[in-house]
C-alpha cells in the first residue's frame, strides 16, 4: 500500500524577503499578537507587502489592518508593533536599524468587512481561502486599498500608481466591478486604452497563491 499524503493548506507559504529581513508569517502573527495584548485592541485580518526602494528613498512595509478592537492611538500601535517585530525578528531589526535600510511600518486601518468583500469579488469565501498575510508584490495590498477608498460595482476603472523602480508604473485593472489584475510598465510606454493594458496585464490566479 502507498502511504498516505497530507497536503498541508493555508498561509505556510507567506514570507516577505524583499530587503533581506526574512519576515515569516510567524513572526507577524505573534508580533501583531502582543501588540494587540499590550493595546488593549483586536484583529481580525491584515496583509503587509513592501514599499519599493525608489530612487533615493528607503523602502518600508505596508500594512492593511481591519481591526476588531480598535486601538486608542494609531501611531503608538504602529511604533509598537514595529518594535515587536524587531524584537522576534533579528534580520529585520538589522535592516531597521537607524533606518539603515527600511523606514518604520506604515499601517492602513481597513475598513469592516474589506477582506471579506474582496474575497466575495474574487468569488472566494469559504473553504481555505483567505488574502495572503505576507506578499513580496504589492497586487493584494494595492487592490484591497483601493477597494477600501472606492465603491466600483458594475465599473471599469483603471488605477495607476508608482511601479517597483522610478522609471517604471504600475497600473490595476478594475472591470465591470471586478478586479482582473495589474501590470507594471516602462514609463515610455503609452496607455492609451484599455485593450492596451490588457495586453501586459498579468491576471490574477484562480487560488490565492
Amino acid at each position: 500500500l502507498q502511504p498516505f499524503r497530507i497536503k498541508v493548506t493555508g498561509r505556510t507559504k507567506h514570507h516577505i524577503n524583499v530587503f533581506g529581513e526574512e519576515l515569516m508569517v510567524e513572526n507577524t502573527d505573534v508580533a501583531l499578537a502582543k501588540t494587540c495584548e499590550t493595546l488593549h485592541c483586536e484583529v481580525l485580518d491584515y496583509t503587509v507587502a513592501p514599499i519599493f526602494m525608489n530612487g533615493k528613498e528607503k523602502g518600508a512595509h505596508e500594512w492593511m489592518i481591519e481591526f476588531k478592537k480598535h486601538p486608542d492611538n494609531m501611531a503608538n500601535f504602529s511604533a509598537l508593533l514595529d518594535k515587536n517585530i524587531q524584537h522576534i525578528n533579528s534580520d529585520y531589526e538589522a535592516k531597521r536599524f537607524n533606518n539603515m535600510t527600511l523606514n518604520p511600518l506604515v499601517v492602513n486601518v481597513a475598513r469592516t468587512n474589506l477582506f471579506y468583500d474582496w474575497l466575495k469579488k474574487k468569488d472566494k469565501l469559504g473553504g481555505q481561502h483567505k488574502v495572503p498575510r505576507l506578499s513580496n508584490e504589492r497586487k493584494f495590498l494595492e487592490a484591497l486599498k483601493f477597494i477600501d477608498k472606492n465603491l466600483f460595482d458594475n465599473k471599469t476603472i483603471v488605477l495607476i500608481d508608482r511601479g517597483r523602480t522610478i522609471n517604471e508604473r504600475s497600473a490595476v485593472l478594475i472591470e465591470n466591478g471586478i478586479y482582473k489584475g495589474y501590470a507594471f510598465y516602462d514609463l515610455n510606454y503609452q496607455i492609451r486604452n484599455i485593450e492596451i493594458l490588457r495586453n501586459i496585464l498579468v491576471h490574477m490566479p484562480n487560488n490565492r497563491d
